[in-house]
């Protein structure tokens, strides 16, 4: 993202697929994932518009993504929550670079991430 950021660019929208394989494997092997993620772009002038700034709001987002595709009978697990809520976290940075220093904003994906693979796999209980 932070790249992004640099050449000008903004995300729009980061829309996970189903991926060609349902092997790819994260995390040293113990989330294996079946998304991928389509990542939309256009240059920062007319992308921050239309661009959701607020980590909260972004993981929210991506929430409702993941539970449309659950609906939809596609198998989403834990690898893949947390690749799609980071992405959509991340995201926010090329919108407001000022906000966090990408460092800090990958460890509130992180932390956001944590909280959605709660909710969605196992129904907002705790273990």
């Amino acid at each position: 993202m932070q790249a992004l950021a640099e050449a000008g660019l903004g995300v729009t929208a980061v829309q996970p697929v189903k991926g060609e394989m349902t092997t790819s494997v994260t995390k040293g092997g113990m989330e294996p994932s079946n998304l991928d993620a389509v990542v939309v772009c256009r240059k920062r002038a007319s992308a921050v518009s239309n661009s959701v700034t607020d980590a909260g709001a972004a993981a929210e987002v991506g929430e409702r993504r993941l539970t449309a595709l659950q609906s939809a009978g596609v198998d989403v697990g834990a690898g893949d929550i947390r690749s799609v809520i980071r992405g959509h976290v991340l995201a926010t940075y090329t919108a407001n670079r000022n906000a966090l220093d990408v460092q800090s904003l990958a460890a509130l994906a992180d932390e956001l991430a944590t909280e959605r693979v709660t909710r969605l796999m196992l129904g907002g209980r705790s273990e």
